[in-house]
């Protein structure tokens, strides 16, 4: 079609006013609060939380591993379950430990931190 072809079409009085029937369906409503609370904590104590977090999810993953194969060789009667058996012991004192600092860290990062108001009467929407 070229635009040679379109042609410019007036309403004529006899047409129907129609409303358009999805005005309603489209109506949106944004609540915005007057203050949104941030809570700011100390970053290098979040940093080492995590990497706590992370290091005993690494212990709990080896203890876990070597549990399966210390219960088949009790089971068993093989000589390797007594060195399974301190290997899940180790790295379970290992995942206890780091699971008690990452607490301790928490709890540190939980009393440092502090909460700041941000104000959004300005906002434009």
């Amino acid at each position: 079609m070229t635009t040679a072809a379109l042609q410019h079409v007036e309403p004529s009085a006899t047409d129907p006013i129609v409303p358009n029937p999805s005005t309603d369906a489209f109506n949106v409503v944004v609540v915005v609060p007057d203050q949104i609370p941030i809570r700011m904590v100390n970053a290098t104590v979040l940093e080492d939380y995590e990497f706590q977090v992370f290091i005993a999810s690494l212990f709990f993953g080896a203890t876990t591993g070597f549990l399966a194969p210390t219960i088949q060789e009790f089971q068993s009667g093989g000589p390797l379950a007594v060195p399974f058996l301190m290997m899940t012991i180790v790295f379970a004192v290992a995942f206890v430990a780091t699971l008690l600092v990452a607490m301790a860290k928490r709890k540190k990062l939980k009393a440092g931190g502090r909460e700041i108001k941000l104000k959004t009467t300005g906002a434009i929407l």
